[in-house]
């Protein structure tokens, strides 16, 4: 009876001595098992840090420490996906420097002003304008080319009037005939030199637009051979559809 007591506890030891090696053996497979596994990680992280300065040495513990305990670091919940092909870069754009104000926009010069004259309009019309082609340097020569814009040109023409540097007023080409025809094409030619040097250098010209039918009556200056009076420049100006002034310097 003792020998079958001290048989069964004899195998009982042994049974729980097999029991208690096969635990440390698997317990041992397990901690050398994650101990690789975290080598093998650290390994990876370094492998990333050195293709890729940016890598944070704080992630490399984060991984390892993550990878102790089972779980992969791309996921919470322990499970281990593939890891997802990381889209590139986009290039940086180098910032431009600060905006310029645009610039203005070039406009030009009006036609009433050029190198040698000012155009001054004394009557203005809204269904007649002027287009100066040709107006002479002092001295130089004694027409005035140009265009009238409208309707019917072969309407209208012109009355031409120079002016002193004494104040003096003379009808041009004459007192008698002071009329300038306009083509059908609107161009005209204003001849105002017609007697002495003197008309080459005067330093304004007037062009009065008006209608066949307006005939001025001019009236001579008191005490000036020709010159036309003051009134009759009135009303040559109220008589006119048009009428522009041209100062040459």
């Amino acid at each position: 009876m003792k020998k079958s007591i001290l048989l069964i506890a004899i195998l009982i030891f042994a049974l729980f001595a097999i029991l208690l090696f096969a635990l440390l053996y698997f317990a041992l497979s397990d901690e050398k098992e994650i101990v690789v596994k975290v080598v093998a990680e650290v390994q990876e992280v370094k492998e990333r840090s050195d293709s890729n300065p940016a890598v944070n040495p704080d992630e490399v513990a984060s991984d390892a420490s993550t990878a102790e305990a089972g779980a992969d670091p791309a996921d919470g919940n322990g499970f281990r996906e593939e890891e997802a092909p990381q889209a590139p870069e986009a290039p940086q754009v180098a910032e431009s420097p600060e905006a310029l104000p645009p610039k203005p926009l070039e406009t030009p010069e009006p036609q009433e002003i050029s190198e040698n004259y000012e155009l001054e309009v004394i009557k203005a019309s809204d269904s007649l304008s002027l287009e100066l082609s040709q107006v002479p340097d002092l001295g130089s020569s004694g027409i005035v080319k140009g265009t009238l814009r409208c309707a019917d040109p072969e309407k209208y023409r012109i009355i031409t009037v120079i002016e002193t540097e004494e104040g003096l007023s003379f009808t041009k080409p004459s007192l008698r005939n002071p009329f300038t025809e306009i083509k059908s094409s609107g161009e005209f030619e204003a001849t105002f030199y017609t007697d002495t040097q003197e008309d080459l250098y005067v330093p304004k010209i007037s062009l009065y637009f008006a209608s066949l039918d307006f005939v001025p009556a001019f009236e001579i200056e008191d005490g000036q051979e020709w010159a036309v009076s003051r009134d009759s420049l009135r009303e040559l100006e109220l008589g006119s559809d048009m009428a522009v002034r041209i100062k040459r310097r």
